[in-house]
Order: structure tokens, then C-alpha cells, then sequence
């Protein structure tokens, strides 16, 4: 697992913002202070395909034997239906504009639900006085530009209506692309947008000793009419002993995309959330000492207006033609609703003995309120324990049950005949420091999944899934100026059962070995690095007949009854990167880079796609050397 937490300001205020819930987990993990990472294209939220059980996907980012879909994405805090774009194409994050990417592998608190695993994001906050950044990137099918600005008080001055300010920063980051399209991990050339525009801003104001507002905005627009924005406002109080605060945010998604005369997906959601939040500190209480308390709510309102006429969505378990029928409209609906969900959460954590710490909390979330339908109440016991065996060794222990309430398009046109889905994990990790400058981590896990919404052979929408996923990461980081070299690779099997009377397969993203080197060398302005990755294909499903469809010239494959029963083959890939640095100094920084994909050439078969009739089946191979070319500058 690999956690990254952004840098917390000393103020007893900043424990509220930027993703703190999981310091706590990042405590048991060695540091990583990664270089720039090869075959990132720069995108934080394709480096994180450098965790073990991390696996990219054509849906997504796939974690530890779950769906895209169960992967929680948080920016300040709320819910965000994706990170990225569009899955496989470059995501809405940026280095200027955001925090480092946290993210959790192996569940997380009582603080958060809706999914089993978790990459939260904050856009970056502003620290001087006046300053500005820029980049420019660019490839052979993908250009943007990405520049910001921040700005703040480093004196502190009188509020008319607050009174003394202490700290008054603010930051906006805006990111303009020409062409958007998937990356060479999906193996596929094709202009996903002709253009998009993101827009990422933060201002901070502390009053006072214990006072601090804040407000946030993130907004990605594409010119074909769709967008996501999520504004966040948020107002926190803390002393020595007391913390409390509440944060407002509204989530505002348009989707519109139409195929030929009568396919369309014309999607507008828009949500108001709530989250109240309280918590107590004591350093000592009846034995146990550093006691915190916290209790916490949120409510979330949505109002849907939908007008589709559109196949059945990719889902697991249902292979799906690559090329939709245009005369398929199995999933078609006009209609508007509201939907409310409901969320408590109480959690306590204390230290057991000097080398102790545990932590016990439960979730209770009552999911899709209407005026005609029942609400669904899970209740999600989570803890965990931190031992320090050693000044050198920590071992964490950690399990929790998790809900994913039916959320996807497809699964709310018939919410009222589905329930939640559940899981339950187990996850043992020893953190070791081998030496100085040498780090290990290993971690063993096991996943237990129950009521997964399946779509049946009748094309309906029941919660009769089961699977398992287990495994063992591995991951050593050795740190040596100039060198700095990772090591990461994991055994996995995950598995799922469409109903109770059906066998045993795998699951569409299973994969069962993985291992991914990183070795960076760094001397006076220049750094070099290059990361090798290895990995087992992906399972699919095999064509074995085709029925032509007359009225709408098409042919529609069957496939085999023997879900994922094949395999691609072995997937290989070196990427290299440079870095050069004209300029470094305290006034302004100017320095370039380029981020080879591919490096040999690999002919690895990422999947396969056909003919328009399926007489012949062709290969998906990686990308040729495939180049990222860039320019940072900090003044």
C-alpha cells in the first residue's frame, strides 16, 4: 500500500483539511519522497499505478480485486463520481493545482463510505506572499497548458467583521488541453475531446488563534457540454482539547453524448451536502492516554434529470460488443427524482501502552430516501491497531465492514429492487527499516464480497454476486544520494460468482502478478530515471458466433458461457524519463523534461478487438515509444 498525505501546516486548525483522516494509516508506512515517476505523463492520478495493487484498467483505476466503481474519489472531503476525464484518458488533477494524491488501498475510517478503497485530492494552497507557476506539456496527440497564481498576507491585519486575521492565502490554477485522449495503457489513439478546460482555486483565512474559513472550487469542462464542478466552503474551530467544523458543498455533473439518430445520453446531477463534525481530545482516561473522540454526520440531497436512450453500461460480468448497436436502446429512461442519503459516524481512538494505539468506530448510513421507496440502513463497524514491535518495526492490524449503495446510472433507473452491496476486509501490515535509507512494507489482505449487483442472463439488475479477493504486497524503497530505487510487487486472486448456483471465475480485472522496479539517478541540474513493469494479463471473455442484426447492419457477437475464461498475454513495458533544471533557486525555477512511453517498443497484447463482422480477431497492442515533452516554471 502507498500512502502520500499532503504537508500539514503546524496549526492545530489544519487537522481538518487536506485529507488528515488518513494520517493515521500513512503513520505506519515508510516515506517515499518518489522522484518524478516514468510513464506518468505528469498525471498524478496515473502514478499511483506504481502501488502494488493499483491495477489500471479500461474502466479505471481497479484496487485490490474491486470494480472502478468501488473506489471511493474525494476532492476536500466530498464525493466526486471520478477523477478522471474519462477512464484511461488524463485525469483532472494536476501537480500545480492540487495536494499530493493520498491514497488508501486497504479501506479507511468510519469517516467516509461508498466504497472499499479510497484516493482523495485538495487543490494546493497557497503559501507566499505573491508567486505564480506554469507548464506546458505536450505529445504527438495531446498538448495543454496549465499556469497559477497565489497570493496572501504574511502580516496579519483587522477584519471589519471577524477582527484579527493571522494568515490570508489564496491560490487559482487553471489547465487549458487542445486534444484529450486515452494513454498508451488502453492502447488506443482515438481523440476522446477536441478540448477541455479545468479550473482548480482555494482561499484560506485564519482569525485568530483558533478560527479558520475556508473555500474551494474545482471545475473540468469539456466543449461537447459537459462538465463537473464541486465548491466546498468550509468553517473550523479548535482549541487544545475541542475541535469542531462544518463544511457546505454542492456537486454539479452534466454528461451529454449522442451516437447516430437515436442514441443519447443526456445526464444532469446536481447534490447539496452537509457535514458536521466534532472532536475531543483528553490525554488521559481511565489508563489509556492521547484519547480523541469524534463524532460526525453528513447529509447528501441529489436531484437527477435523465434522458437516455443508450445500451446497457459495461458492468462486470457482462461482456459487452465494442462497438454498440446503434439500434440498442435497452436502457432508456425520461425521467427526474430526488434521492437522499443519510450518514452518522462515531469513532475512538487511544493509546493502549507507549507502543500501542488502537482505534474502533462505527458507520451507520441510511441510503435513497424518496417519498415512494424504503431507505436501506447499514451499519459499518471499522477498527484498527497500530503496534510499534520495535523503534525500526510497526505492524498495523485493520478490518472494517463497507457498503456501496447502487449509485451507477444503470443501477438507479431500478433502485427500488436493489439493495447495497457489501464488503468486508482484513488487512495485516508490517512496516520494517531494513537500514538507513532502506524501507519495507508487507501486506497481506482478504476481501469477502456479498449482494454484488450482477446483470442476469434476462438483462436485470439483481444483487446476486459473491467474490473473494486476497493477496500479498510487497515493497522495498532504498534512498542513497544521488540514487533512489523502488521495488513493488504483489500476488493477488480475486474471484466472483454471479449468483449462487454459478461456478466460480475470475474476475474481469484479476491479475494475478505484478511487479513494478523504479530506480532514479539525480546529480547537479539533471535527474534520470527509468521503472520497468511486468505484469499478467487481463481476463476476457471469447466471441464464439455472431447473430446479424438486418434492420440495423450490424452483427452482434455471442459469447462463450465461460465468463473471463482467457487470458491475455504477459504484459512488459521500460519507460524512461529526464529531467533537466535551467533555473533552481529560491527567486524561480525553470526546468524541462521528457517521459519516454514505451521505451523498446514493447508488442504486448493489452486485449483484443475484431472485425466488424467478428471474423477475425485483432490485436490491441501498448502504444509505440510514445513521448511526453514539458515545461515547469516557478517565479
Amino acid at each position: 500500500m502507498r500512502a502520500v498525505v499532503a504537508p500539514q501546516r503546524s496549526h492545530v486548525l489544519m487537522r481538518a483539511v487536506v485529507a488528515l483522516f488518513v494520517a493515521r494509516a500513512a503513520a505506519a508506512q515508510p516515506a517515499t519522497d518518489s522522484p518524478p515517476i516514468p510513464g506518468g505523463g505528469d498525471d498524478p492520478i496515473r502514478e499511483l499505478t506504481l502501488d502494488p495493487g493499483v491495477v489500471d484498467t479500461p474502466r479505471g483505476l481497479s484496487i485490490r480485486g474491486g470494480a472502478p466503481i468501488d473506489t471511493l474519489s474525494l476532492i476536500d472531503g466530498f464525493r466526486v463520481p471520478s477523477l478522471e476525464r474519462i477512464p484511461g484518458a488524463r485525469s483532472i488533477v494536476t501537480h500545480i493545482g492540487f495536494e499530493p494524491v493520498v491514497l488508501q488501498t486497504n479501506g479507511f475510517g468510519v469517516e467516509f463510505g461508498s466504497g472499499t478503497s479510497l484516493v482523495a485530492v485538495a487543490p494546493r494552497r497557497g503559501t507566499r506572499d505573491l508567486a505564480g507557476d506554469v507548464e506546458l506539456l505536450t505529445s504527438g496527440y495531446a498538448s495543454e497548458a496549465m499556469g497559477a497564481v497565489e497570493s496572501g498576507a504574511s502580516q496579519p491585519y483587522t477584519s471589519y467583521l471577524f477582527g484579527p486575521v493571522t494568515a490570508d492565502h489564496a491560490r487559482i490554477s487553471v489547465r487549458s488541453g487542445l486534444t484529450e485522449l486515452a494513454l498508451p495503457s488502453i492502447g488506443a489513439l482515438e481523440s476522446m475531446h477536441p478540448a477541455f478546460l479545468d479550473v482548480h482555486g482555494l482561499r484560506e483565512i485564519q482569525y485568530g488563534k483558533h478560527w479558520l474559513v475556508r473555500g474551494s472550487a474545482v471545475g473540468s469542462f469539456d466543449l461537447d457540454h459537459s462538465w463537473i464542478a464541486r465548491p466546498t466552503f468550509s468553517l473550523a474551530y479548535a482549541t487544545d482539547r475541542w475541535s469542531a467544523s462544518i463544511a457546505l458543498s454542492q456537486l454539479s455533473v452534466r454528461t451529454k453524448i449522442e451516437s447516430g439518430s437515436e442514441l443519447h445520453l443526456d445526464i444532469d446531477e446536481t447534490t447539496w451536502s452537509v457535514r458536521p463534525e466534532l472532536k475531543r481530545t483528553v490525554p488521559e482516561l481511565a489508563g489509556l492516554t492521547n484519547v480523541v473522540w469524534q463524532i460526525g454526520a453528513q447529509t447528501d440531497s441529489t436531484e437527477y434529470d435523465l434522458d437516455i436512450a443508450w445500451p446497457f453500461l459495461p458492468r462486470e460480468g457482462w461482456p459487452q460488443a465494442t462497438t454498440p448497436n446503434p439500434g440498442d436502446t435497452s436502457m432508456r429512461a425520461k425521467t427526474s427524482f430526488w434521492r437522499h442519503d443519510l450518514a452518522l459516524w462515531s469513532a475512538i481512538a487511544a493509546n493502549l501502552g507507549p507502543a500501542i494505539r488502537a482505534q474502533i468506530g462505527v458507520r451507520i448510513d441510511g441510503f435513497g430516501a424518496f417519498a415512494d421507496r424504503a431507505t436501506y440502513t447499514s451499519t459499518q463497524p471499522r477498527g484498527s491497531l497500530d503496534w510499534r514491535l520495535r523503534s525500526d518495526t510497526q505492524l498495523r492490524l485493520s478490518a472494517g465492514a463497507y457498503r456501496r449503495p447502487p449509485e451507477q446510472l444503470d443501477e438507479l433507473l431500478v433502485l427500488d429492487t436493489l439493495h447495497p452491496e457489501r464488503t468486508t476486509q482484513l488487512d495485516i501490515t508490517l512496516a520494517h527499516r531494513v537500514h538507513d535509507g532502506i524501507d519495507a512494507l508487507v501486506s497481506t489482505y482478504y476481501i469477502d464480497r456479498s449482494r454484488l449487483i450482477m446483470r442476469e442472463r434476462d438483462g436485470v439488475l439483481r444483487n446476486s454476486g459473491s467474490g473473494t479477493s486476497y493477496g500479498v504486497e510487497g515493497t522495498l524503497i532504498a534512498r542513497r544520494e544521488p540514487w533512489y530505487a523502488r521495488v513493488a510487487t504483489s500476488l493477488a486472486r480475486s474471484v466472483r460468482r454471479d449468483n449462487p448456483r454459478a461456478a466460480e471465475r475470475p474476475f474481469e480485472f484479476d491479475q494475478p502478478f505484478r511487479l513494478d522496479a523504479l530506480v532514479s539517478w539525480k546529480h547537479d541540474k539533471w535527474q534520470l530515471g527509468a521503472r520497468l513493469r511486468i505484469a499478467s494479463g487481463l481476463p476476457y471473455t471469447p466471441i464464439v458466433g455472431t447473430v446479424y442484426d438486418s434492420d440495423n447492419d450490424y452483427y452482434e457477437p455471442l459469447f462463450s458461457d465461460r465468463i473471463y475464461s482467457e487470458r491475455a498475454p504477459l504484459q512488459h513495458r521500460v519507460d524512461l524519463r529526464v529531467d533537466y533544471a535551467f533555473v533552481d533557486d529560491k527567486r524561480a525555477t525553470l526546468a524541462a523534461f521528457i517521459d519516454l512511453h514505451n521505451a523498446y517498443a514493447s508488442r504486448s497484447e493489452l486485449g483484443y478487438d475484431y472485425r466488424f463482422d467478428y471474423g477475425e480477431r485483432l490485436p490491441i497492442y501498448a502504444l509505440p515509444i510514445f513521448p511526453f515533452v514539458g515545461v515547469r516554471g516557478t517565479i
